[in-house]
């Protein structure tokens, strides 16, 4: 597979060079980290450590917890619609919507369950608890990834499929109303 230089037209504007965030290290995100450099882009590139330094700093400890609350309020939002909120996108998206976000959740959650090494190495040295060894821990702490966090994507998918199937209320007094005999007088 040959690595390509990414087009920037448009991209620099009064002279700064674009600058370009990469969430995770692996492969892709390294390959593109060193595609968009020879390109001149400035790169910041998240990865793993970064969850090993909110582990040592209380200040990156509180920013992550904020960041996952943040992300947690935007992904239900259109799920839940809390009021006065509209919503953007017909009901029936939400369907795939939840699905696809456990889909991404079952296959994370196989990954720390099925993973023959210790994903994060602060784990590796933690005190144990329940006599389980790290490698056990985090097949655990997938399988509780897997089935409870399926069940959070699930049963509101259930609950608005179930919603969207049912007669609507116009639609149920429309085949009430029409039901009805009709009695003509002259």
């Amino acid at each position: 597979m040959e690595l390509t230089t990414p087009r920037l037209n448009g991209l620099k504007s009064e002279g700064k060079q674009p600058h370009v965030v990469i969430v995770g290290g692996g492969f892709g995100g390294l390959r593109a980290a060193q595609a968009l450099k020879s390109a001149r882009v400035d790169v910041t590139l998240i990865d793993r450590r970064m969850f090993e330094l909110a582990l040592r700093s209380e200040l990156w400890h509180a920013v992550e917890h904020i960041c996952f609350l943040a992300t947690a309020l935007l992904f239900w939002w259109p799920v839940i619609q809390p009021w006065p909120s509209r919503a953007r996108w017909p009901r029936w998206t939400m369907i795939p919507y939840l699905l696809l976000a456990d889909l991404q959740n079952t296959a994370l959650s196989a990954f720390l369950i099925f993973c023959d090494r210790v994903v994060y190495p602060t784990y590796a040295t933690a005190p144990r608890i329940f006599g389980m060894s790290a490698l056990e821990d985090q097949a655990a702490a997938g399988a509780i990834m897997w089935v409870p966090g399926s069940c959070a994507f699930l049963i509101p998918l259930a609950l608005i499929s179930i919603r969207l199937m049912s007669p609507s209320r116009s639609a149920t007094g429309v085949l009430r109303a029409s039901a009805a005999p009709t009695v003509m007088s002259r």
